[in-house]
């Protein structure tokens, strides 16, 4: 939905950008918790110093938000998942990148139509 979402087609392609970018760095950063085998209440702490990172900045900067909410929801699907870390961090990152795609391609469609039809 981030790249469907905007006032123009050059705003939705730009957010679909920001939630690729903001979800693979925070992807990283969930790697570097899995990667220690960190104990329950370590994973919890994150969770929640996330959370309160994604209210300070999401409305202020989108990229710097989806970094914080991919950190918290990984670990939180983490905690009562029994996948490996790693398939969760590979799940994460396809599907925000196939759906970033897919919605600025969808945008830049229906702007072109629209635009289109205005023309004639």
């Amino acid at each position: 939905m981030a790249a469907v979402t905007g006032i123009d087609a050059y705003a939705r392609v730009a957010r679909g950008l920001q939630r690729c970018v903001g979800t693979c760095l925070g992807v990283a950063l969930a790697a570097v918790v899995f990667a220690f085998d960190s104990p329950l209440w370590v994973i919890l702490a994150a969770a929640l110093v996330s959370q309160f990172i994604i209210e300070l900045v999401i409305l202020r900067n989108y990229a710097v938000g989806m970094v914080f909410m991919t950190v918290s929801a990984l670990l939180m699907v983490h905690l009562v998942s029994p996948e490996p870390p790693s398939s969760l961090l590979i799940d994460r990152i396809s599907m925000t990148v196939l759906g970033a795609a897919v919605g600025a391609a969808q945008s830049i469609i229906i702007s072109s139509i629209v635009s289109r039809r205005q023309r004639s």
